[in-house]
């Protein structure tokens, strides 16, 4: 676990569920902030507030700049049932709901809240197994992250109020990372039914960066699964979430659309235009951060400098930009960590596929079977089938070559009559 992702773990706030709110007086988030965060959401300007609770646009301005509850607590109903705003989050219950009368809401009282013991424990896990997938494999701890997913459903219907909502949040987290485990392993139907809960989870909660997250991991199981057209629709989705998330976050929504722009259309010159605005705005971010990971966000996303050049890379050479693509290969060569063993292998075949645009073929060969020991490693099914897809087009641009069949027999894809 990074430092900085333990230092994020330690001392969550109650309201971390809902967003990432500052601070504010007592044991509640910045009222202030938490309405300007709603009102940006539904797409309000400051007068439609102001019309809406009958006050002056200047009133609206001290609202979302004090951290205190707006008072009576009338407005605090109409700001609730106006921006779909999170009750607790403006000190108040749900005592019951009616499709007449709409929320019936009571003041919050002292907040029933998980223990921060059973938190940092789900959390633990959750960084754990991020980490495994990152740096070698998330598939062996598949079964732990199954055992505590299915805790984590039994307990839900125990607890109320806050508590229930801190549970889905987490809940929300670890279906996503299982739906990673399962895209890692081409199981798709699995990864969508878990993308699924996911954003069901996310919307009940109205949080920004879990919407993010959850539109993204879907989009890259829909990339998996080379329907461009539904991850790009996903991708889209997400950035206005994305825009109001903090960096990491942020950044890998980007990044994975402008990957996906590259796959949907390389020919696309708007879209190439837009793919590399992308990058360019993501790298402007990671500098910002000066070669350090970006900091942890709990949506365990990871973007740094070898993560954001071999996108760029890949993306490069899908526009033919071949001499680009490789100087971008380079920059990840030269700053990848040598434990990250999943990215070792990825950074192989991103080289073997662009040896293979240049029409090296023997050169694509010896790295794909270079990535093939890594992936016996990780046991990543994605990265073995980007390898598989490799092979089958050189069997038909060069099938006599002999690296072409050594790799066939590496694969257990060649026919005892020597063809592919």
């Amino acid at each position: 676990m990074s430092s900085k992702q333990t230092q994020l773990n330690e001392a969550l706030p109650w309201w971390y569920v809902y967003g990432p709110f500052p601070p504010g007086e007592g044991n509640m988030p910045h009222t202030g902030r938490v309405i300007a965060a709603y009102r940006g959401l539904a797409g309000w300007d400051v007068a439609r507030l102001a019309a809406e609770l009958g006050i002056s646009e200047r009133r609206i301005y001290q609202i979302e700049g004090s951290p205190a509850l707006p008072e009576p607590f009338s407005r605090r109903e109409l700001l609730v049932h106006s921006l779909k705003i999170p009750p607790a989050l403006l000190g108040m219950l749900v005592l019951n709901y009616t499709p007449a009368r709409g929320l019936a809401l009571t003041s919050l009282g002292e907040t029933q809240v998980l223990p921060s013991s059973t938190v940092d424990a789900y959390e633990g896990v959750l960084s754990l197994a991020w980490e495994a997938y990152y740096t070698s494999s998330a598939q062996r701890s598949a079964s732990t992250v199954a055992l505590w997913q299915h805790h984590l459903h039994d307990s839900l219907g125990t607890v109320g109020g806050i508590a229930q909502d801190q549970i889905r949040a987490l809940l929300c987290c670890f279906n996503q990372l299982s739906g990673v485990i399962a895209r890692d392993r081409l199981d798709f139907d699995a990864a969508l039914a878990y993308a699924r809960e996911s954003l069901l989870l996310a919307d009940h909660l109205n949080n920004v960066e879990l919407m993010a997250s959850s539109l993204c991991r879907r989009g890259r199981t829909y990339t998996e699964m080379d329907r461009y057209d539904l991850a790009v629709a996903d991708f889209e989705r997400a950035m206005p979430y994305a825009r109001r998330s903090r960096d990491s976050l942020r950044a890998y929504v980007f990044i994975c659309l402008a990957e996906a722009y590259s796959m949907l259309n390389p020919l696309s010159l708007e879209l190439q235009k837009k793919s590399m605005v992308l990058l360019d705005e993501v790298g402007r971010v990671v500098r910002a951060y000066r070669g350090r990971v970006l900091e942890g966000d709990g949506s365990y996303t990871h973007v740094d400098v070898p993560g954001l050049y071999m996108v760029r890379g890949d993306v490069l050479r899908r526009f033919g930009r071949l001499d680009d693509a490789q100087d971008a290969l380079l920059i990840v060569r030269d700053n990848l960590p040598h434990n990250f063993t999943r990215w070792q292998g990825n950074l192989l075949v991103a080289d073997a596929q662009l040896c293979h645009a240049e029409g090296d073929y023997s050169g694509t060969c010896e790295l794909a079977q270079d990535a093939l020991s890594l992936v016996d490693e990780t046991h990543s099914s994605s990265t073995r089938a980007k390898i598989e897809r490799l092979y089958r087009s050189l069997v038909q641009q060069a099938p006599c070559n002999a690296g072409v069949r050594t790799l066939g027999k590496r694969l257990g894809l060649l026919t005892p009559s020597g063809r592919g």
